[in-house]
């Protein structure tokens, strides 16, 4: 970048010191407990707790039923084992796992042929 595009900021008087806040209104974005154990209202948007192998994690939805159903998925997924903590597992791993173990959103389920192309793609082009 040369001197001449660079932009340089200047100083802008302001009459009340109020009006120049460096961090957003503490009281918008406390926590107030809803009906339902483990989902909280945060400004606009609700967050739910859950537990992974013993971890505490959150997550956020926008309505408050919402909240409840992915705070109840999410802790069936970590009930039955499938949820995993993302930065403990490395992508090679969680992709050659999920690919043999994965059976189809349908009725009709994941066929063999698929199931041996992504894992031909995923060893030549994915994984190092």
């Amino acid at each position: 970048m040369t001197v001449s595009t660079r932009r340089h900021l200047r100083l802008v008087s302001v009459s009340n010191p109020k009006e120049i806040a460096m961090s957003p209104d503490p009281e918008k974005f406390k926590q107030s407990r809803t009906d339902t154990p483990g989902v909280y209202r945060r400004g606009n948007r609700y967050t739910y707790v859950y537990r992974v192998d013993g971890r505490q994690r959150w997550g956020s939805a926008a309505t408050l039923d919402e909240a409840r159903r992915a705070r109840r998925q999410a802790q069936a997924d970590a009930d039955r084992g499938e949820l995993y903590v993302g930065d403990q597992i490395a992508f090679g791993t969680f992709a050659t796992q999920w690919i043999a173990t994965y059976q189809g959103r349908t009725a009709n389920g994941f066929r063999e042929s698929p199931r041996r192309s992504f894992e031909q793609m995923l060893r030549d082009r994915l994984i190092p």
